[in-house]
């Protein structure tokens, strides 16, 4: 019995050290959580400005008349689609990772290649596409638009490169401070939205609103995909924020469990014992 109740004790001395490391992972992830939602609220306001400056270029021009289009418009001949993934460098983040690759199991072939963008994507995807791009694989852990304007350029000559049919993000989208969601947006060929009703009427674009929607594309798809980025850190550190949470109070139960059995241990020990010291005065 003593050595069984030694192994206990040794078991929730671990797990009590398990629970200081939860504990802090999920401080941690909160406050970086704070951080990350205040950058990305600013990031789609500029977001939202940007894409009303390149809907009301797209609206202005009557393609029907014009033969020029906008490049971020134009038609490749390819049969090959790009895919942006974006996933996590760091594990202990819940189904974050595993609900991006349910969302993309069975759309991923070897006619298609990704950029990835965290190890995870790599590590499960690397040998179901066709050629899969590392060179921003740790984009993610700074989030600095300097580096995110350099990704553009890479992945935005690859368009233009008429390499690819079309261009896809895949990313988890944060619906509130509990639940996520993995989405895939399309990037290019832009499509200009039908609701035309928030497009300022009467632009005038110098020297023509094809030539300015080129000028606009470079910026818009810098704060189209900073605000991708954004919303994946946000939903990682909300999964690992809610996982380590969830960790903890389990931590917390297995402890009063292993208490209890402890106190219930030395408690019939103590019984025992007075049973011994009784037994043996009986006899006396």
């Amino acid at each position: 019995m003593a050595q069984s109740m030694l192994s206990i004790k040794q078991r929730l001395n671990t797990v009590a050290s398990i629970r200081k490391i939860t504990n802090a992972m999920k401080l941690i992830a909160a406050s970086r959580l704070v951080r990350l939602q205040g950058n990305l609220r600013g990031a789609k306001h500029y977001q939202a400005g940007m894409d009303a400056c390149l809907q009301a270029c797209l609206a202005s021009v009557d393609f029907a008349k014009n033969p020029a289009t906008p490049s971020c418009m134009r038609i490749n001949e390819s049969e090959r689609d790009l895919y942006i993934v974006v996933t996590s460098n760091l594990g202990l983040c819940g189904a974050y990772n595993a609900e991006i690759f349910r969302l993309l199991e069975g759309r991923l072939t070897d006619r298609d290649d990704a950029i990835f963008i965290g190890e995870h994507g790599l590590r499960h995807f690397e040998t179901a596409v066709g050629h899969a791009y590392e060179d921003f694989l740790h984009l993610g852990d700074t989030l600095a638009f300097a580096e995110v304007n350099r990704f553009r350029h890479f992945a935005d000559h690859l368009y233009l490169q008429e390499r690819y049919r079309t261009v896809y993000i895949a990313y988890t989208e944060p619906v509130n401070s509990i639940v996520t969601k993995p989405v895939i947006k399309k990037l290019f060929p832009l499509i200009p939205q039908e609701d035309t009703s928030r497009i300022p009427p009467q632009i005038d674009f110098d020297p023509n609103p094809v030539s300015v929607a080129d000028q606009i594309v470079p910026h818009w798809l810098d704060a189209e995909l900073y605000c991708c980025l954004l919303s994946a850190a946000v939903s990682e550190q909300t999964c690992r924020r809610n996982s380590m949470d969830s960790a903890t109070d389990s931590a917390d139960d297995l402890m009063k469990e292993l208490r209890l059995q402890v106190n219930k241990m030395r408690q019939q020990r103590i019984t025992q014992e007075i049973t011994e010291v009784v037994s043996g005065s009986s006899r006396s």
